[in-house]
C-alpha cells in the first residue's frame, strides 16, 4: 500500500497541462513581405494551436518581437470563438503572460495576433495549468488497487489448484508493459482512434447518448464515424476522459484491457472445446501472437484488436451450435458475434464468410441430417435472431446511412496488392511502415503470424504423419485438424497465390471483396485457428517430454518480445506528453462524407467556424459548442433568409427561434453544410441549431434494450436450472 501511495505521489505532478507551440501560422504573404505596412489593421496569424484543455486555471506565455505597443493578441476557443484572454505586445518586453479560467473542456485554443503598426514577429506560446487538471493519477491508483486485488484472488485460486487465473493475469500484465511510459508511440490509425475517444467524451458531456455524431472531427462540424464504425467498447475510455483522464492515459488503459480480455475470453471459450490445460496454452499462444500484438503496437488497429477478443467465442459458439451442445452455443455465438460486430465490421464480414463455409461443410458432412434436427435448427435461428435484435441499435442507423452515397462505398481498393508472400506470414520482423509494395518486401507492414506458428504447424504435420499411439491426444486428428484446414484456407486467401485480381474483375464479387480492403486481413482467422493447433500440439509434446515444446515456447516469447521492444525503441513518438496534440481531423479521405463533397474545401470552411448569410440578411454574432450553434441575425429585406451553419448535414439537426418556432433545416448543396431557413416575417432574432437523433434510431435502441434484458433474464434462469440439475440430492 505504501508503494502505491508513493507512486501516486510521484504521478500527481504529471497531471498538469503543459504544452509549447512554435508554429504561429501567419496569413499568406506576411512572412515573405519586406514591407509589413500592407497588413496593418489585420489579423496576421491564427496559430499556436493547442488541443485538449480541461477545466482549470491556465497561464499563457507568448514570446515575440514587436516594434509597437499597439499590436495585440486574443486567446480564444476556436469552436465558440469565445475570447479567453487578450493583451498587447509591448515592444520592450519580448514576452507577455496572461491568465484564463476555463469552466468546461475545450477541444482547441488558438492565438489570434493583430498588426496595428510597425512589425510583429511571433516565436512561441506556452500554456501551463496552475494546478493539476487531469485525473490520471487517481485512476492509475484505482486500477493498481484493482490489479493488486486481481493478483490476490489469482493467488488464492493457485493455492486451490487452479493456476490458470494467475498465469493469464501475469501474461496480460507482461504484454502491457510497453504501455507503462509517459509518452505514446506512433500507430498507423492512432490519430483516428484518439479522436474517436475524445469525441465520445465531449459528446457525452454535451448530453448526446448514444453518440451518433463525433463533435471532434471536421473542426467541430460533426462526423458520422460513430454510425459507420462501431464504438461500443470505446465508451470506457471515453467515459474516463469525460471524468478527467487524459486521452493518452485512456487509450493506454483500453490497450491493456484488450490484452486482459483477450487472455481470459480466449481461455474461457477454448476451455469449452479443449479442456483446461489446452485452453490455457491456446490463450497464451493467442495473447502473444505477433499479428495480434501488431494490431495494438504497430498499426493501432484498435477495432481489429477488439474483434480478436471475441473470435474464439465465435468459433466455439458455432462449433457448439452445429456439432455439440447447441443450447450452450446459443449464448456463446450470440455474444461472440455481437462482440466482433461491435468492434470491427470488416472482421465481421470475414466471420460471416468463414462461418458460412463451416456451416456448408457440416451440412455436406452430415448429408443434410443437420436440417432434420428441429431443435438444433430452432436454436440456431433463435441465436441469429437474438444477435440481430441485440445489435439493432447500431444496424438501423448503419443501414440508413449506407444508402446516402458515402465515399467509403465508392472505394474499390486492389485487395490483392496488399497480400503477403507465404514466408512473410511467419517471418520475425518489426517495421513501422504502413504500406505494402507490389514488387518488394523491404520495410513492408508487419502482418506476420510469427515463426512459432510455423514451427508448431510443422510439428503438427509430423504428429499426423506418424501412426497414432496409445498416448496421443484425441483432439490432434479431429479439432486441431479442422482448425488447421480453416487456418490454411485463410492463409491462402491472404497470400499472393489467391486470385484476387480475377475475382475483382467481376462487379458483384468486386463489391464484396473490396470491403476487406487488404488481403492480409484474412490472417486474423489464421491466427485463431493456428493457435488452436499450437495448443493441442504443445500439450502433446509436453506429454511426451519433447524438447520441441521448449523450442516452441522460446520462439513464442521471442516473437512477442520483438513486438514490444520494437514498439518502444524503433517506433517514433506520437505524443511526448499527455498534453501533446494529435491530428483531430484524420478523416482518411473523408470516407463518411458524401461523394460530391470536397474534403479539403469542407475542412477549410468548417475551420472558419462562422455562420454565413446566404442572402441579404446579416449575421450579428454567433457561437458554437459541440454540435450546438447559436447566432443572432437581422433581416429587413422582406424576403426569407437562409443561413449556412458550420455543421455537416446528416439530417440529425433541428433549428429553433427563441420563441420555440421550429425552422426548416436542409442541406446547402454548395458546401454540404446545414442550411437554416427563416421566414420573412422575422426581421431579427436568435436561432439555435441542436443535434436531434432520428426517432427510428430511438426505436431500434428500445428493441436492443429489451433484447438485452430478455437475454439477461434467460441466462439467469438457465443458470439456476443448470445448478438445480447438477446439485446433489439432499437425502444423499
Amino acid at each position: 500500500m505504501l508503494s502505491l501511495l508513493l507512486i501516486f505521489w510521484g504521478a500527481r505532478p504529471k497531471d498538469y497541462y503543459k504544452y509549447k507551440s512554435e508554429e504561429p501560422r501567419y496569413v499568406d504573404g506576411y512572412e515573405e513581405a519586406g514591407d509589413k505596412s500592407g497588413f496593418e489593421g489585420q489579423m496576421i496569424a491564427e496559430g499556436f494551436e493547442m488541443n485538449g484543455f480541461y477545466p482549470g486555471d491556465y497561464e499563457f506565455t507568448l514570446e515575440y518581437s514587436s516594434t509597437s505597443a499597439q499590436n495585440r493578441f486574443e486567446i480564444l476557443d476556436r469552436d465558440s470563438c469565445q475570447v479567453l484572454a487578450e493583451g498587447r505586445y509591448e515592444p520592450d518586453s519580448g514576452s507577455v503572460t496572461v491568465f484564463a479560467s476555463l469552466d468546461s473542456r475545450l477541444a482547441c485554443v488558438v492565438v489570434r495576433s493583430y498588426l496595428e503598426e510597425g512589425e510583429l514577429t511571433l516565436n512561441s506560446c506556452q500554456a501551463l495549468s496552475l494546478k493539476p487538471v487531469y485525473t490520471d493519477a487517481f485512476w492509475g491508483l484505482a486500477l493498481a488497487l484493482l490489479l493488486a486485488a486481481g493478483f490476490w484472488a489469482a493467488l488464492r485460486a493457485w493455492r486451490k489448484g487452479r493456476q490458470e487465473p494467475l498465469v493469464l493475469l501475469g501474461a496480460s500484465v507482461l504484454v502491457s508493459l510497453p504501455l507503462l511510459t509517459q509518452h505514446l508511440q506512433r500507430g498507423h490509425d492512432l490519430d483516428f482512434h484518439l479522436t474517436r475517444i475524445d469525441g465520445i467524451a465531449q459528446a457525452l458531456l454535451s448530453g448526446q447518448f448514444p453518440v451518433r455524431l463525433n463533435p471532434d472531427f471536421l473542426y467541430g462540424g460533426g462526423y458520422l464515424s460513430p454510425v459507420m464504425y462501431p464504438e461500443l467498447f470505446l465508451y470506457l475510455p471515453g467515459v474516463l476522459c469525460a471524468l478527467g483522464a487524459s486521452v493518452l492515459f485512456a487509450f493506454k488503459v483500453l490497450c491493456a484491457l484488450i490484452h486482459l480480455a483477450t487472455a481470459f475470453v480466449g481461455y474461457g471459450a477454448a476451455r469449452q472445446m479443449l479442456g483446461r490445460e489446452k485452453a490455457l496454452y491456446f490463450a497464451l499462444f493467442y495473447l502473444l501472437n505477433p499479428y495480434r500484438l501488431g494490431d495494438v503496437y504497430v498499426r493501432a488497429a484498435i477495432g481489429e484488436a477488439l474483434a480478436m477478443i471475441f473470435l474464439p467465442l465465435v468459433a466455439v459458439g458455432l462449433w457448439q451450435l452445429f456439432q455439440q451442445e447447441y443450447k450452450k452455443g446459443f449464448f456463446c455465438a450470440c455474444l461472440g458475434i455481437t462482440g466482433v460486430f461491435q468492434s470491427h465490421l470488416i472482421t465481421t464480414l470475414l466471420v460471416l464468410f468463414f462461418g458460412a463455409g463451416y456451416a456448408l461443410a457440416v451440412l455436406i458432412g452430415t448429408r443434410g441430417r443437420l436440417l432434420r434436427q428441429g431443435r438444433r435448427m430452432l436454436t440456431l435461428c433463435g441465436s441469429a435472431a437474438a444477435t440481430l435484435a441485440l445489435n439493432l441499435w447500431f444496424l438501423v442507423p448503419f443501414a440508413f446511412y449506407s444508402g446516402w452515397g458515402l465515399k467509403i462505398y465508392e472505394a474499390r481498393p486492389d485487395v490483392g496488392s496488399a497480400s503477403v508472400y507465404l514466408f512473410q506470414a511467419f517471418v520475425e520482423y518489426y517495421s513501422t511502415t504502413g504500406e505494402n509494395g507490389d514488387t518488394t518486401t523491404t520495410g513492408e507492414i508487419v502482418v506476420s503470424l510469427g515463426m512459432a506458428v510455423l514451427i508448431g504447424l510443422v510439428l503438427f504435420v509430423c504428429c499426423l504423419a506418424r501412426r497414432p499411439g496409445p498416448g496421443e491426444d484425441e483432439d490432434l486428428r479431429t479439432k486441431a485438424l479442422a482448425a488447421f484446414w480453416v487456418g490454411t484456407i485463410a492463409l491462402f486467401m491472404a497470400s499472393d497465390l489467391f486470385p484476387w485480381q480475377q475475382i475483382q474483375q467481376i462487379p458483384v464479387l468486386d463489391a464484396l471483396a473490396s470491403k476487406i480492403q487488404f488481403a492480409w486481413r484474412c490472417l486474423i482467422i489464421s491466427s485463431v485457428m493456428y493457435c488452436l493447433v499450437l495448443a493441442v500440439v504443445f500439450r502433446q509434446l509436453r506429454q511426451e517430454k519433447k524438447m520441441a515444446a521448449t523450442v516452441l515456447a522460446v520462439f513464442t516469447l521471442s516473437g512477442a518480445s520483438l513486438m514490444g521492444s520494437g514498439y518502444l525503441y524503433c517506433n517514433s513518438c506520437a505524443m511526448k506528453t499527455k498534453s501533446d496534440i494529435w491530428d483531430h481531423n484524420t478523416l482518411y479521405d473523408g470516407q463518411y462524407l458524401l461523394v460530391q463533397d470536397d474534403t479539403v474545401d469542407l475542412c477549410n470552411r468548417l475551420k472558419e467556424g462562422n455562420v454565413r448569410s446566404l442572402g441579404q440578411a446579416q449575421v450579428i454574432s454567433g457561437s458554437r459548442e459541440n454540435l450546438q450553434v447559436t447566432f443572432q441575425f437581422q433581416n429587413t429585406s422582406g424576403e426569407p433568409a437562409a443561413f449556412e451553419v458550420p455543421l455537416y448535414y446528416y439530417g440529425m439537426h433541428r433549428a429553433f427561434l427563441e420563441d420555440g418556432t421550429q425552422l426548416t433545416v436542409t442541406r446547402w448543396e454548395e458546401s454540404g453544410l446545414v442550411c437554416v431557413s427563416v421566414p420573412a416575417e422575422y426581421q431579427s432574432g436568435t436561432v439555435t441549431v441542436v443535434y436531434a437523433e432520428r426517432r427510428l434510431f430511438r426505436l431500434a435502441e428500445g428493441v436492443s434494450l429489451v433484447t438485452v434484458l430478455g437475454l439477461g433474464a434467460l441466462g439467469v434462469q438457465g443458470r439456476r436450472l443448470w445448478r438445480s440439475r447438477t446439485a446433489p440430492d439432499e437425502g444423499k
